[in-house]
């Protein structure tokens, strides 16, 4: 009996709570209503919240870009790319200063521009973006125009001030915002919520460019051994065929450049023009700590012959000393696994 008692209360709850289930959805089936594509706004955003450079740096770089919209064709899945119908101004700040008291103390200057294709930007055609900067009160403004898709603010910096030759161990930067926007009958909003902190950093420590002795064979055969897991086209390559080889740790990436004897033409521009080959290898940053010594850990994408996109995986240690590092790493791809190598760059 007592059992039969369970089972029918069971039952009932469940009905109750079918019942609620069914209410609640066509209730919000009634109040809902389908919005067309054309019908979401614009918006206007920053296109990274972190970025960074060395402290010897002469300029930082803001992009301002329009998301990609929903395309009502179905025919771009990742988005269309949107555009203005007419101008806006947009109003921004710099704050949170950090390694200095005054914006005009490290600011010195700016200017802002959009790309036309990859030889002419709108400085080349005459197009002034009036860009504006108060020192006193670390607010700007900018135009961003119609038909186009992005546009970049550059501040010039002062080196001098953050160039100091000794290791630092403070934060050093400043966060750079967007506040506002002129009045627009467009469909347009401008995201606040997204702010770009920008950090300087030291070539005292681990970042910066360094280079590898490629006529040391033992140093050559460890980075072909490492590095052509992510790049065949390093296999083979000899002491001989190689011009120079150059590491760099940026705040986001890391960068390998193997550059050859061997020249090629490319047309830059319209200009043809003779340059020395480059096979080059980036990596996106998984771990890297600010400091001389510490654990390090990057990606590089690999495209395979069938086009699709896989990753390599490296990790290890790294120490300075002086003007040398050492990284200790070793590189996976998921099925096969180098051994733990180590490379010596000097600077």
């Amino acid at each position: 009996m007592k059992q039969r008692l369970i089972i029918s209360f069971t039952r009932s709850l469940i009905v109750v709570f079918a019942v609620l289930i069914t209410g609640c959805s066509k209730q919000k089936f009634e109040h809902s209503t389908a919005i067309d594509a054309a019908d979401f706004p614009k918006q206007l955003v920053l296109d990274e919240e972190d970025a960074g450079d060395l402290e010897d740096t002469d300029k930082a770089s803001f992009e301002i870009k329009l998301t990609d919209g929903i395309d009502p064709e179905g025919i771009e899945l990742a988005g269309k790319p949107q555009r203005l119908e007419s101008a806006v101004t947009i109003q921004f700040q710099l704050k949170e200063a950090e390694g200095f008291a005054n914006w005009n103390d490290y600011i010195v200057g700016g200017t802002a521009f959009y790309e036309v294709d990859d030889c002419t930007s709108s400085e080349d055609l005459g197009v002034d973006l009036q860009f504006t900067f108060d020192a006193a009160t670390g607010l700007g403004s900018v135009i961003f125009p119609a038909q186009v898709n992005s546009i970049e603010i550059e501040l010039e910096l002062d080196p001098a001030l953050m160039d100091d030759g000794v290791e630092n161990t403070a934060d050093r930067g400043f966060t750079f915002a967007l506040i506002g926007m002129s009045e627009t009958t467009e469909n347009l909003v401008l995201n606040t919520d997204i702010e770009t902190t920008f950090r300087l950093y030291d070539d005292e420590k681990v970042f910066g460019s360094w280079e590898s002795d490629h006529n040391n064979v033992s140093e050559l055969t460890n980075i072909i051994n490492l590095f052509n897991m992510a790049n065949s086209d390093l296999n083979g390559l000899t002491a001989a065929e190689i011009d120079n080889i150059e590491v760099e740790f940026a705040f986001d990436e890391f960068k390998l450049v193997i550059t050859l004897v061997e020249t090629e033409t490319v047309d830059a521009c319209g200009t043809p023009e003779q340059v020395q080959v480059e096979i080059e290898l980036e990596g996106e940053w998984e771990e890297l700590t600010d400091a001389t010594s510490g654990d390090l850990h990057f990606m590089i994408e690999r495209e395979e012959d069938n086009g699709f996109i896989t990753e390599v995986e490296y990790e290890g240690t790294f120490e300075r000393i002086g003007n040398t590092i050492t990284l200790t790493i070793k590189g996976t791809d998921g099925s096969s696994e180098t051994e733990e190598l180590t490379i010596t760059l000097t600077r």
